[in-house]
């Protein structure tokens, strides 16, 4: 029978706060008999059994990763009924009397409400289970791959503003910024990183504001499996957020150095009397009126209205995000000579019109959907639609002429996109004799098309060659208003995977078809079919450790002919990787070791002698370690590391002639605060961060241009008093010049001076 704590009001004494008075009883007793702590729900259950001198039985199901809210009651009742409240577990009673905690039963939904509560992301630096990069709906910890999930409560604690500073926080990701064509490119262990948005294709994900993002996982290594093809290191999934039934509104402001200016508001609230239906508003404006490089500075509002409908069985939410982002050209420098180091062009005046940047226009609409058939059956469903209008204007040195003269190349140029993109499947649960069974067998589909407009060719002026060292009278930029071509691609995958568990032995194994259809307004159609098997096994050393070990694919198509007449064979990854999670702290703790070998395939080049043929040659290997540590150490004392050292060559003599560009073989991060928990300083603290790589090369071929080692230090103050919050931090605290990666030495990225950035945050409830 299902009782379920307080809901039908079962008999549990209470236990007096004041053991002295020797009260016991079921009613009410003056003062607060029991105040737990937010903690796992096991610890809260046993403590508040032990002080109510009842036995209550917890059953294996119940993880020490599912915690309990903070409990304040005076009665057992009441404590157990606010331990339980919103979670997936309900109390039991047999014939004899006893109690249990157990998963609450399917056919008892009537007993009790599962609300929809925020998300262990929104809170703190560390998360046991992943939203969308895995299909399995468990623990990370039983993945056999690396991954990093950055929360959005780090992201707070640090300030972050665009989802480009939020990935140094991941080991083995590179960004760079060196880009003449003015967005962000991102790489996973030195190879290209797919744009995912809750677990679905989205090129444009990364630019979308920081005020929605709940987290950002990192899965590293080829991840063919969740989204086909152009998935060859990695994948950068965001993850936004979702309304709660809880009274949630905050308000926060933010002003920093260069009139940097923010405010954003987050609201959420059940819209019923059983909470099962929740929304959520999150909207935030910024504005800047110059950036420390001289350029009009950073503009961006954005809204995002959801609506959510959770129960026991159900979990539906359905929204929209409308979104403005612009960023203006960064600093850059130049490296004019090998061995040289590079000189800064634009520190506080524009080198051409201070109208540079790259401004997106963005809406999605969405919606996801998890059914709760039975105990054993789950439907998952998730779709968005994406609308983006992608406009840049830019001005930057191509390439070195001579002395202090550089070819400058204009960049005007708009794109009107569409992404659609759906994944659909169903999840078993259940044993066959001794194995325990994981199963999920479904569609993935994604649709992209883009069209491109430039200006009238006679109102554009794409190079032109002047001295670097002065500021020019570069011509103004003029509507991209004529059509130049359009492109699209699509794809197929049907997808089945099976977690087969036995003990401490965790064994996955996924296969995965792609039909892969790529076109444009000037050229035929082309098809490929990929198959991408996934193989790997974790094993349970004991509840802190874990080993691991796997074998993953990942793809690109080749659409270039070969000299036999017919399309080359697809670029592939092949990544092998073993390594080690551990979870210490009663799991507040995260750290995970990952030695990797990732080899390329079919890399095509001209054949000799022809202008449009091709043949393949075994491509670049990237091997090294990755180690990421989040979570808390100590009460109030948090934590957010990285490190990675990788090794990058090419495997084929053919290839000897280039260099691997815009890769260190170090890289590394520490984030650390803390916040005092007693005393007159109480609730005080403070962070500290660094974050840095090795010298990387400049330039894909010889003679070697290289950029040094970078560094760069952070320092926020901390203090919280009731439902105000205060952060207020200080970037580059040496005040250095901090350069970033690149492919070219004509244009290098430079991070700004040292800058302060203050924040006030006000919670109603």
């Amino acid at each position: 029978m299902c009782v379920t704590a307080g809901l039908l009001g079962i008999y549990m004494p209470a236990y007096a706060a004041d053991e002295n008075s020797g009260r016991k009883g079921n009613g009410a007793v003056a003062g607060s008999v029991f105040v737990l702590p937010r903690q796992p729900l096991r610890t809260t259950v046993q403590e508040i059994a032990r002080h109510a001198h009842v036995t209550v039985t917890i059953g294996q199901e119940v993880p020490d990763t599912v915690y309990a809210p903070a409990v304040k009651a005076k009665t057992a009742t009441e404590a157990f009924r606010q331990a339980l409240y919103g979670s997936d577990y309900a109390i039991y009673s047999d014939k004899n009397g006893m109690f249990y905690v157990r998963r609450a039963n399917a056919g008892h939904v009537e007993n009790m409400n599962v609300i929809a509560k925020r998300n262990e992301a929104e809170t703190q630096y560390n998360v046991d289970s992943s939203a969308s990069s895995t299909r399995t709906g468990g623990s990370i910890r039983d993945l056999p791959q690396s991954s990093r999930t950055i929360t959005s409560a780090l992201i707070a604690d640090q300030q972050i503003q665009t989802i480009a500073d939020a990935m140094r926080n991941a080991s083995g990701m590179t960004v760079n910024r060196s880009n003449l064509q003015g967005s962000n490119s991102y790489t996973v262990r030195g190879w290209t990183a797919t744009g995912m948005t809750n677990g679905m294709l989205d090129p444009t994900g990364a630019m979308q504001p920081t005020a929605n993002v709940e987290r950002v996982e990192v899965l590293k290594g080829p991840a063919a499996l969740l989204s086909g093809g152009n998935n060859m290191g990695g994948s950068v999934n965001v993850v936004t957020k979702k309304p709660v039934a809880e009274n949630l509104l905050n308000i926060e402001g933010m002003y920093g150095s260069y009139d940097d200016r923010k405010i954003t508001v987050d609201g959420s609230t059940a819209l019923n009397h059983s909470k099962t239906l929740s929304a959520r508003i999150i909207g935030d404006f910024a504005d800047q009126e110059r950036n420390w490089a001289g350029y009009k500075g950073r503009k961006e509002y954005s809204i995002a209205p959801s609506i959510r409908f959770k129960n026991r069985s159900v979990d539906v939410t359905v929204g929209v995000e409308n979104s403005k982002v612009r960023q203006p050209q960064t600093g850059y420098a130049v490296i004019p000579t090998v061995g040289s180091d590079p000189q800064i062009v634009t520190y506080g005046h524009a080198f051409g019109p201070d109208n540079q940047g790259i401004t997106m226009w963005n809406t999605r609409w969405f919606y996801e959907t998890t059914w709760n058939i039975n105990h054993w059956l789950t439907f998952v469903s998730r779709s968005h639609v994406s609308n983006s209008t992608t406009l840049v204007d830019m001005y930057g040195p191509a390439a070195h002429v001579g002395g202090i003269n550089y070819l400058i190349m204009q960049s005007t140029d708009k794109q009107v996109s569409t992404q659609y993109a759906t994944d659909d499947y169903f999840r078993a649960k259940f044993k066959t004799f001794i194995f325990k069974h994981t199963i999920s067998v479904g569609l993935n589909y994604s649709d992209y098309t883009v069209s491109d407009y430039s200006p009238p060719s006679s109102e554009q002026t794409v190079f032109t060659t002047v001295p670097i060292n002065k500021t020019p009278n570069l011509s103004r930029f003029y509507p991209a208003t004529i059509f130049q071509y359009s492109l699209g691609s699509r794809q197929l995958g049907f997808y089945g995977q099976d977690l087969i568990e036995y003990g401490r032995f965790h064994f996955f194994g996924a296969i995965r078809h792609t039909g892969y259809r790529s076109w444009g307004n000037t050229s035929a159609a082309k098809k490929i079919g990929k198959i991408s098997p996934i193989a790997g096994m974790v094993v349970d050393l004991n509840k802190q450790f874990s080993v691991y070990a796997s074998w993953v694919n990942g793809f690109t198509p080749n659409f270039a002919m070969g000299t036999d007449n017919k399309l080359l064979p697809s670029q592939t990854t092949t990544n092998l990787e073993a390594g080690v999670k551990a979870q210490f702290f009663n799991k507040k703790l995260d750290v995970v070791s990952s030695v990797y070998r990732l080899d390329q395939s079919n890399y095509p080049i001209l054949a000799a002698g022809s202008s449009n043929r091709y043949i393949v040659l075994p491509g670049m290997r990237t091997q090294g370690v990755d180690i990421d540590v989040s979570g808390t150490l100590l009460p109030g004392w948090q934590i957010s590391g990285s490190f990675t050292y990788a090794g990058f060559r090419f495997l084929s003599n053919s290839l000897e002639k280039y260099i691997v560009a815009a890769q260190p073989k170090v890289k590394y991060s520490l984030f650390m605060s803390y916040i005092l928990q007693s005393g007159i300083f109480k609730n005080a603290g403070m962070s500290f961060g660094v974050y840095g790589n090795g010298s990387s090369a400049a330039v894909s071929y010889y003679p070697k241009y290289t950029i040094g080692p970078q560094h760069e230090l952070d320092i926020n103050f901390l203090y919280s008093y009731r439902k105000l919050k205060f952060n207020f931090g200080i970037t580059n605290l040496e005040n250095r010049n901090i350069f970033g990666v690149t492919s070219t030495p004509s244009y290098v990225s430079v991070s700004g001076p040292r800058m302060f950035r203050g924040t006030i945050s006000y919670s109603f409830f």
